[in-house]
């Protein structure tokens, strides 16, 4: 059951990323206040995390953000992601993906090239 759900996160992560890159699409995926629900319902959370972990193993991939191996768990990326919306509340209700939020998130906490 877990293997599922981590497939769908990915799977759901992967065309959020994708998806980030086009500028309207109304009720075609997953919404920053979406995800921000699933965090805030107990029975949905882990389910929030694993969605969070797909979209941080493709900022990885990606070389969008640069964590340390084991500086990172579930709770400290949905810690990032809902730190970055309340530095930035004007992405919860921008026409992003989720996805494309938290690989913003993930790239601010963890960027690749610091300067």
């Amino acid at each position: 059951m877990f293997d599922r759900v981590i497939a769908t996160a990915v799977a759901l992560a992967v065309s959020g990323i994708t998806l980030a890159q086009e500028p309207k699409l109304p009720g075609r995926y997953f919404t920053p206040a979406g995800l921000i629900e699933m965090i805030n319902d107990s029975k949905r959370e882990t389910m929030a995390q694993a969605y969070l972990i797909g979209a941080y193993d493709l900022t990885q991939d990606a070389l969008r953000s640069c964590a340390l191996r084991g500086t990172t768990s579930p709770q400290v990326l949905e810690k990032v992601f809902i730190d970055y919306i309340k530095a930035h509340p004007e992405l919860i209700t921008v026409d992003r993906t989720a996805a494309g939020v938290a690989a913003q998130a993930f790239a601010a906490c963890w960027p690749c090239n610091p300067n």
